[in-house]
């Protein structure tokens, strides 16, 4: 089984500016056909059997109540696009009864659970996740789960998964939480170790294997922090990095920024939404056909009909 996990989110947002100037009966609605569109393509090219929608809310999270100037900064959402979101989340509500939000969590939050309930009930499934939220990473500890990425340059998508991953980073991604902590994350204004940028930190990294053993070495305390045994470095390595002379700087930093760094791992570590559900009785989209010829959107209807005539033949062809 194929699921097909959207970040609502990233991808109203996406289809907004890609699509600024469309109106229909005098309203603004760009961000909708772009969205859907976009949808119906990634069904037409990954034939998905489920999908699921998660989403962001307007209302402070669980992370603003750990740190108040989580995503400081980052610019207002303009009022055209505002209108549309329930225009959108109305049509996902009818095409597929699997669609996550709640004040308190983000959309990424969502789908780490929707993966992990998933593969709990379905094991062999293929997880594909569209979004561009680097903290969802943490999911590539999962072979099955692999993410859906725009070529630069072109409309055309390519899987981006564990190997892919391992490649580009130089690290596991059971690091990657470890990886996030030395550096930050400037779009979630999460802050680092001073000093410490991309290269340093796959280097220390690639030494030590995870910061809980670099902690646990200097007697600090890392409840909080994960590992990976079969991945972790032997305590003779981890001491050996310690007594390097080249990094006592580093060392020193680490000390001394360490409730920091325990609030960043912390931070930036998805978590399970309690009660969320999710529902394997599959979607359908000629269910938001109305909302397409409500504004006008021709093209996206001939779309999912084209679609909808190809699952039935697949369906009348195994019998």
């Amino acid at each position: 089984m194929t699921v097909l996990i959207i970040d609502t989110s990233y991808l109203i947002y996406r289809s907004y500016f890609a699509y600024s100037n469309l109106t229909s009966n005098g309203l603004p609605t760009g961000a909708f056909f772009g969205f859907s569109k976009a949808i119906l393509n990634l069904v037409q090219e990954y034939n998905p059997q489920e999908l699921i929608f998660t989403n962001d809310t307007a209302k402070p999270t669980w992370r603003h109540e750990v740190l108040v100037d989580y995503k400081a900064g980052r610019p207002e959402i303009e009022q055209a696009m505002i209108q549309q979101i329930p225009i959108i989340k109305d049509w996902t509500a009818k095409v597929s009864k699997n669609f996550f939000s709640q004040d308190g969590f983000e959309a990424d939050d969502f789908i780490f659970t929707a993966a992990n309930e998933i593969l709990k009930l379905e094991p062999n499934s293929e997880i594909l996740i569209f979004s561009s939220d680097k903290d969802l990473y943490q999911l590539l500890i999962y072979p099955q789960v692999k993410f859906i990425r725009t070529k630069k340059a072109s409309s055309e998508t390519e899987l981006f998964g564990r190997e892919e991953f391992r490649l580009k980073h130089e690290l596991e991604p059971e690091q990657w939480l470890d990886y996030k902590t030395l550096v930050g994350d400037n779009s979630d204004n999460l802050k680092g170790l001073s000093g410490v940028g991309p290269k340093t930190a796959v280097k220390i990294l690639q030494e030590i294997g995870f910061l809980k053993e670099l902690f646990e070495a200097l007697g600090l305390e890392s409840k909080g922090f994960s590992s990976k045994p079969e991945l972790a470095k032997s305590a003779d390595v981890v001491a050996k990095f310690l007594e390097n002379p080249k990094n006592m700087t580093l060392i020193e930093k680490i000390k001394d920024n360490q409730e920091l760094l325990r609030q960043t791992y912390h931070l930036a570590t998805l978590q399970n939404v309690p009660e969320t559900r999710v529902d394997l009785g599959g979607f359908n989209l000629t269910l938001g056909i109305s909302d397409f010829e409500k504004f006008n959107f021709k093209s996206l209807a001939t779309i999912v009909q084209k679609i909808s005539a190809e699952q039935l033949n697949k369906q009348e062809s195994l019998f």
